[in-house]
């Protein structure tokens, strides 16, 4: 590893990908995005959260890796120890929980200590890959991140999925942020009114963004805080046409219109048969294929989050 620099990550230098889902690709799109990084000198650390089916070694051909997350948890070694060699230079890697240990053993302190050492790893670029599904343990995970990244697959149920996650991520935001100022009742005492009001089963969360900073200038203070920092940065997967193309701006549409929150379409990935080839051998797609249409677009979507740029169909 080389020493610090000024890094192009800048402050949100904690990047996490989810969406709820499993299967849509999400270890194969960060760690990509990791070797991207780290191919343009940043000093860059691989986290693999997906505590029910780590494999996220796989993707940077580590076959027996000696130390995982399992030790933080089990032998309680400080996480900076566990970040491995990937053979990528300025590619740090934290190996996943390769056991029987799933999200649901970890308790309050466990995911507080886990957060704190994440934030405290010394490189310019953290990303972690999480598992599938919704806990509190996922999400929380999810919301330390700087940059919050959504990868989904042109599939209904992969967007449905998608979705609820995104609305249980911000939902469980506000709840943590009215909790800070100790009134976490009027949050939930508004939306048990709002439910009841029959405004709740449209699923509309914008809605209840309008009806809670309706309730007084505090509420809405708090409310209007946690949406300038719960920005989603959409990755399509896997498009085959140009509806699957044009699936980002769709998804950003209704975050802004029925979610009430902000987001940005940083790219698609197009299918490309040479993928699952490479991760069968266990080689790195980008350094085996730096050519392919993949590789090309993988650098276009780390550009587009180190620039805080995006896709512009229209």
């Amino acid at each position: 590893m080389r020493p610090m620099k000024e890094s192009a990550v800048g402050n949100g230098r904690i990047w996490a990908v989810g969406g709820g889902k499993g299967g849509v690709g999400k270890s194969l799109v960060i760690s990509s995005i990791a070797i991207s990084l780290a191919l343009k000198g940043e000093k860059t650390v691989l986290i693999d959260a997906d505590f029910g089916g780590a494999n996220l070694h796989s993707f940077l051909g580590i076959s027996r890796p000696d130390r995982t997350l399992t030790d933080f948890f089990i032998k309680k070694t400080p996480l900076a120890e566990l970040v491995i060699d990937s053979s990528i230079p300025n590619l740090g890697l934290v190996v996943g929980v390769i056991s029987s240990f799933t999200p649901e053993n970890i308790n309050h302190a466990q995911k507080q200590k886990f957060l704190r050492h994440i934030q405290m790893l010394e490189a310019d670029a953290i990303l972690v890959d999480l598992g599938a599904g919704a806990s509190f343990n996922i999400i929380d995970t999810y919301l330390v991140a700087g940059k919050k990244l959504a990868v989904i697959l042109p599939e209904v149920t992969a967007i449905d999925n998608m979705y609820s996650f995104l609305k249980y991520a911000f939902f469980r935001k506000l709840v943590q942020a009215f909790s800070e100022k100790r009134i976490q009742y009027v949050i939930l005492d508004a939306y048990k009114e709002f439910k009841e009001g029959g405004q709740g089963n449209s699923g509309n969360l914008s809605q209840f963004i309008d009806y809670l900073q309706s309730l007084g200038p505090e509420a809405g203070q708090i409310v209007r805080q946690v949406l300038s920092d719960y920005e989603i940065h959409i990755i399509v997967n896997q498009a085959k046409s140009k509806q699957d193309i044009a699936l980002g701006d769709s998804v950003k549409s209704v975050c802004r219109k029925y979610l009430g929150f902000q987001s940005r379409y940083l790219g698609c990935l197009e299918h490309e048969e040479s993928v699952p080839a490479s991760i069968n051998s266990r080689q790195p797609f980008l350094l085996s294929n730096p050519s392919a249409r993949f590789s090309e677009e993988i650098a276009r979507i780390t550009n587009n989050l180190l620039q805080n740029e995006q896709v512009r169909l229209r």
